[in-house]
């Protein structure tokens, strides 16, 4: 289960770029895919801080976004291309631009703002705070200001799209943040326990526990008791850890049954599914085993 984000203030452009990506993203990811909106860094800072919501896979940012921008985040409805030259290869074409897949290729020019209201840099600040490379969120930055783009260098991102975006482009740029996706999903997490760091593979971990200040991971080679936040590991962690429970996360891979408040595990535990967490978890589980 892929969950990818769109980030930009224009409603046309936002919605016609959601389309798209549903379409292409389909083709690239599969069908277990969700792909959610955003008008404004405020509203991708208010889903990010509600510990029931799953972790973002991929993020298209708009670099220059206006102050205060907000509306309502969450699914928006499909919509078709917005006009321009006709081409059917190309996304909200709004001007004469081209399309550039490489920051490195594209960039010339400096970070200025233009008018009041526009930050000329909000999507890149976003990204430096709120996606470091760590986390391992993908990041596809888009926009139709090329002279703003000097400023991606200091972060980490697959791709650099510049409005209309193509859609051969764009799925190249998913193509590769996919790739990234599985790289990162099976790479070793550290988790420090007193003077020891242990390596720990996702895919050996079960399911984890918080009790008190200790968070329990359980794993195929035992359990390790850990002062690591669950918001901290799960930040860690690929989608299919769910967070089912304040207390628990678990790897949806040994899930063998699930029901309205609970979850059976293929080696027999069972895990509390909290009643505010139940819809969102089934919908995780019911996604991933398609």
């Amino acid at each position: 289960m892929y969950t990818l984000a769109v980030v930009d203030d224009d409603r046309l452009q936002r919605e016609a770029l959601v389309d798209t990506v549903n379409r292409v993203g389909a083709e690239v990811l599969g069908p277990n895919m969700d792909v959610l909106s955003f008008s404004g860094v405020g509203e991708l800072e208010r889903h990010l801080a509600d510990r029931a919501s799953r972790r973002l896979d991929i993020v298209l940012m708009d670099i220059a976004l206006r102050n205060g921008s907000g509306g309502d985040a969450g699914h928006t409805t499909h919509s078709g291309d917005m006009g321009g030259s006709g081409d059917p290869n190309r996304v909200g074409d709004m001007g004469r631009m081209g399309n550039v897949n490489d920051a490195g290729d594209a960039c010339g020019g400096s970070v200025r703002v233009v008018g009041g209201d526009l930050d000329a840099a909000a999507g890149i600040d976003a990204v430096r705070r709120l996606f470091p490379p760590s986390c391992g969120t993908q990041v596809i930055y888009v926009t139709g200001h090329i002279e703003y783009c000097t400023r991606v260098y200091n972060t980490d991102h697959v791709s650099f799209l510049l409005k209309p975006v193509r859609e051969s482009d764009l799925r190249d740029a998913l193509a590769r943040a996919a790739v990234r996706l599985r790289e990162e999903s099976e790479r070793p997490i550290g988790v420090r326990v007193g003077n020891a760091e242990y390596s720990v593979t996702p895919r050996d971990i079960i399911y984890a526990e918080s009790r008190g200040r200790i968070s329990r991971i359980h794993t195929e080679r035992g359990v390790i008791e850990s002062y690591l936040k669950l918001d901290e590991l799960s930040a860690r962690l690929p989608s299919r850890f769910v967070r089912c429970h304040k207390s628990y996360l678990v790897n949806l891979a040994y899930v063998w049954r699930f029901q309205s408040a609970q979850m059976e595990l293929s080696n027999g535990v069972t895990v509390p599914v909290s009643q505010r967490r139940a819809a969102q978890a089934r919908e995780a589980f019911l996604s991933y085993v398609r």
